[in-house]
């Protein structure tokens, strides 16, 4: 457990530090350490997962590389498939609109900014 909260620590404190690699290294490290079936066991939530995926997500963002980028925008579709309950939706569109913008795909990012403006605006009040 002390791990798991010490590579969640390392990964969100080096994204916030602008050190993608190391972040992105970090989120790898934990997702394949980390069965989305046993969370529970852990005492976790399945948004504490989510979360994960997505700051690896952002992570493979902000390094930016045409690999990475389309790493991220598998990340951030993987939330949309498999954990449309968790409330990331939203989140995850803006995730690929900025994937297709760094990609210079602007129609396809104009697209996924607006699925995600959609979403926020149904959000109850204090989200929105």
């Amino acid at each position: 457990m002390k791990l798991l909260r010490s590579l969640i620590q390392d990964g969100y404190t080096a994204l916030l530090d602008h050190r993608c690699r190391s972040a992105a290294q970090s989120f790898s490290e934990l997702l394949n350490g980390l069965d989305p079936q046993k969370i529970k066991q852990l005492n976790l939530a399945m948004i504490n997962y989510v979360l994960v995926v997505y700051g690896l997500a952002m992570s493979l963002l902000g390094i930016g590389r045409p690999e990475e980028l389309s790493e991220a925008e598998n990340q951030f579709k993987r939330i949309l498939e498999f954990y449309p309950n968790e409330g990331l939706d939203s989140l995850a569109y803006c995730g690929i609109g900025k994937v297709y913008l760094k990609k210079n795909r602007f129609q396809e990012a104009l697209t996924h900014f607006e699925k995600a403006s959609t979403l926020i605006y149904r959000l109850p009040g204090v989200l929105s």
